[in-house]
């Protein structure tokens, strides 16, 4: 029987749009994937401040019992069992999170980015049933917990790159300035590619990718998010 592995790092794989749980199977194909996700910055890990995670894998017996190695007085994971809708909502939160930055760097208001996150959140559900995985994964840590928590905070290295761009920078101009990793530069181009080919309603990595691409500027991209036909909410 293969050795369990835990997968913490987020993102899809260039070129082929792999998870890493299928990654993992390429490279390993007897190990056995879990996926550690959820609102958690490294600093407040390692300061043992409290935080919550999810813990998915196939099996729930096993989940459940491999969430008690990690587990600690400051450290809470919960286990689940949708190991794709964690991976899919890991990697797409990582797309957000420069949109929300950038409503800031642009001063367009907390309105603004309250509603983006809204809707991302919706987007999200989307994508994740078109990839596999579950809508109701979202509404735990793994989903609107990491959204929120990626998209409203400086800490967040998407976001601040977001921010950058908000205030006028371009891609290039704040990777050269040495901004630290933003791995939605990397997932969003991937994660457009997807929405696309399966026909998923997905404006918002559109308009990241638009912006990123340097094909649009943050006005334009707004303009045209604010311009499209009203519909019910979803």
């Amino acid at each position: 029987m293969g050795k369990p592995v835990i997968l913490s790092a987020k993102g899809l794989e260039t070129g082929t749009l792999d998870r890493q749980s299928e990654i993992l199977f390429d490279m390993a194909p007897e190990a056995i994937p879990f996926v550690l996700s959820g609102p958690s910055f490294a600093a407040d890990v390692a300061a043992g401040r409290p935080t919550a995670v999810t813990l998915a894998g196939d099996d729930a017996t096993q989940t459940s019992a491999l969430a008690l190695a990690p587990a600690g007085p400051s450290f809470r994971p919960y286990a689940a069992d949708d190991r794709i809708g964690v991976e899919v909502a890991g990697a797409l939160k990582n797309v957000y999170a420069p949109a929300c930055g950038a409503i800031e760097g642009a001063d367009l208001g907390a309105s603004a980015r309250s509603a983006l996150i809204a809707r991302a959140y919706a987007e999200m559900a989307r994508m994740v049933t078109a990839m596999g995985g579950s809508a109701t994964t979202l509404t735990g840590l793994a989903g609107l917990g990491d959204l929120t928590l990626t998209c409203t905070s400086v800490q967040s290295r998407n976001y601040q790159f977001g921010m950058a761009l908000g205030r006028g920078q371009t891609v290039e101009d704040i990777i050269a300035g040495g901004a630290k990793l933003a791995e939605g530069v990397a997932t969003t181009p991937v994660a457009d590619a997807p929405a696309k080919s399966l026909g998923v309603d997905a404006p918002l990595v559109h308009a990241v990718q638009a912006v990123l691409s340097g094909k649009a500027d943050i006005a334009t991209v707004v303009a045209g998010l604010m311009s499209r036909p009203l519909k019910r909410e979803d």
